[in-house]
């Protein structure tokens, strides 16, 4: 029967223990934040529930559902029963396979279906996010469908001694349950599973800063989390703390559960998550927090790994030992790296590294050897990548952090290293002696890399110089303004290149070029890396951010924008950055480059350099346009190359 109205009867039933609180039913969605109440007048409960309440979720007249594909085109809310409501629809029949809130609808086929649970959650205070609040119904009766809940609620009280507000709350399962993404729908069962271990996660952002006596309500899949779960807490002074259960969690569609999070001067303690169905857990289920007493020494996500060894520090103020380990599910920690950083790497094989943790009083020593002859031997066109944490039993002290290992390919005698997927380094002129090693960055706009081969346009033969072409990562299409992907690069290869001074030349200086584009990445990496190099050239480069003084493309590949913010053009262009400190340049450049207006970029480097006492050689050409095509270029270069 086909019908332009439908009419939904609300309802829910939960299997609950007592002090387990269940939802009635939720609202919805759009742009519109959900209503949630706890109700004084509670139509039932269920008979083990008896002392605990109820909220009670009502339609408000602003949330669309999804049925058999099709999203409600208006919604009427029964005045009398705010829980119930009629749906508009252009045309749907039974039997009626229906998701809310709609935008969770990835598809419907019959009887099965993909929703999609969002990996990040708005804070709503005393209440959840609209968007997570999934619910699944099906009915074969025309008119008329019900809906349950497909997911559960965990409902955390924090309570501070410190006024810290919060960044972020993060929830995760300790075997690397999907959290987040996308889960299959049996409408007949109204069970919502996804049964991968990708390690994803959920993390409830506020707006604004989450008030640090927030009570949050997190929606996490239903299921049972054999090992617990573990929930992360982030202040605003950037301090993480990790609390992580022990036991298995039974999480039920519906309810639920309350666990209050007490910090009091830095530590963390747990009240407990209160008469759960099957499992009742109270305090001893968590094994404690001790993020807040583990500190690594400058810490980083990712660290790039072109030597032998990589050896960090840390302190860790709790009496026990601590190890450096691979966390479980490696490979889908690698589809989050590469996920987050825009590469395509694969995991670093096991018969490649070796890891080590020793521990002196509070002082923690922690060591990743790589065998790079391995790596080298390997031949992989794709990056390795190893995810690391610091464990103590079965208990992780730190967050997962990353392990990069660069990888080299040989063709017609050329070394080629893979930085990722996406970036590569070809080595030039390292069978040589060489006392100093540059990293060069072709032109394009950073929407494609132009460069001619280094042997017919030989800019650095016989220079003594080894040159590694980085054909870097650009900002463009879906990495639009993603602008630390070539600075990344550039770090990146820096490092590849200390690691093979003895191999390719023996070199102890270090130096960034480019043209055009390519001249503005070497500029600004020189600039933010300045103890790092040692010079820099820079060939009718791009070198200012400001609109209408510089390459439109750049400007906007770059920053995203054609008009960015004040903020933004400040800290990427490059003749703002120049300071006493800077690294000596060579600048080369033609008055009449129809492509990018020297005056404001070439030009105006010099002229900053000249006023900080930076040493540079200006070389300004009144013709050759907006290429090298210069008289005296490039032995008028190797000379300035001598000279230190």
């Amino acid at each position: 029967m086909e019908i332009s109205k439908m009419f939904f009867s609300i309802a829910f039933v939960a299997a609950l223990c007592s002090c387990s609180e269940a939802i009635d039913t939720p609202q919805e969605h759009d742009s519109v934040k959900l209503e949630v109440t706890i109700s004084d007048k509670i139509a039932s409960k269920t008979a083990v529930s008896d002392e605990g309440d109820v909220y009670s979720v009502t339609w408000t007249g602003t949330e669309k559902v999804c049925v058999n594909g099709q999203v409600s085109q208006s919604i009427n809310v029964d005045a009398a029963n705010p829980k119930r409501a009629m749906f508009a629809f252009s045309n749907v029949a039974a039997p009626y396979a229906s998701v809310y809130p709609s935008a969770a609808c990835m598809n419907v086929a019959g009887k099965t279906g993909t929703v999609y649970l969002p990996s990040e959650q708005k804070y709503v205070a005393g209440s959840f996010d609209p968007d997570a609040a999934l619910m699944v119904g099906y009915s074969e009766q025309g008119g008329k469908v019900e809906f349950h809940h497909a997911v559960s609620y965990l409902l955390v009280s924090v309570k501070s001694t410190d006024s810290t507000p919060f960044e972020s709350m993060t929830v995760s399962g300790n075997l690397a349950e999907s959290m987040s993404g996308e889960f299959s729908v049996d409408f007949t069962t109204l069970n919502v599973t996804n049964g991968d271990k990708d390690a994803s996660v959920i993390t409830v952002v506020g707006d604004a800063a989450i008030p640090y006596d927030a009570s949050v309500m997190i929606a996490i899949p239903a299921r049972t989390y054999e090992k617990g779960i573990s929930v992360t807490l982030k202040d605003m002074k950037g301090q993480t703390r990790i609390l992580k259960s022990s036991v298995e969690f039974p999480a039920k569609a519906g309810v639920v559960y309350l666990t209050d999070l007490v910090i009091e001067a830095g530590v963390l303690s747990i009240d407990g998550l209160k008469d759960m169905p099957i499992v009742p857990l109270d305090p001893s289920i968590w094994d404690g927090s001790f993020a807040d007493k583990f500190a690594m020494t400058d810490a980083q996500e990712r660290y790039c790994v072109a030597d032998d060894k990589l050896e960090l520090s840390a302190t860790f103020s709790v009496d026990l030992p601590c190890e450096l380990t691979v966390p479980t599910n490696a490979s889908s920690f690698v589809g989050m790296f590469n996920t987050k950083h825009y590469s395509n790497s694969v995991l670093l094989p096991s018969d490649m590294y070796t890891c080590c943790c020793s521990k002196e009083g509070d002082q923690l020593s922690l060591v990743l050897e790589v065998d790079q002859d391995k790596v080298y031997a390997s031949s992989s066109e794709k990056s390795y990548v190893l995810p690391l944490q610091v464990t103590t039993g079965d208990v992780a002290v730190s967050d997962v952090f990353y392990a990069f290992v660069p990888t080299y390919t040989v063709a017609n005698g050329m070394v080629t290293v893979h930085l990722s997927s996406y970036a590569t380094m070809d080595i030039y002129y390292s069978d040589s002696s060489n006392d100093k090693a540059v990293i060069y960055c072709p032109g394009g706009g950073y929407s494609n890399t132009s460069l001619p081969d280094m042997d017919t346009n030989p800019v650095f033969k016989g220079a003594g110089v080894t040159a590694g072409v980085l054909w870097y990562r650009r900002p463009t299409a879906e990495w639009q303004g993603k602008k630390e992907l070539p600075l990344t690069d550039v770090t990146d290869a820096l490092a590849v290149l200390k690691a093979h001074s003895s191999e390719w030349g023996g070199y102890t200086k270090y130096g960034t070029a480019g043209r055009s584009a390519g001249g503005h990445l070497a500029a600004v990496s020189a600039a933010y890396h300045k103890d790092e190099f040692d010079f820099q050239i820079l060939l009718y480069p791009v070198i200012t951010m400001e609109p209408g003084k510089t390459h439109n493309g750049s400007l906007k590949n770059f920053l995203g924008s054609e008009s960015p913010s004040r903020a933004l053009i400040d800290a990427w262009s490059a003749e703002k950055l120049v300071a006493a400190d800077t690294p000596r340049a060579y600048v080369g450049y033609s008055t009449n480059d129809s492509v990018v207006p020297q005056t404001y970029n070439g030009k105006a480097m010099c002229t900053a350099l000249k006023q900080a006492g930076v040493e540079h050689c200006a070389k300004e050409y009144a013709e050759g346009g907006h290429s090298i095509n210069w008289p005296d270029f490039p032995s008028c270069l190797h000379e300035w190359l001598k000279t230190f």
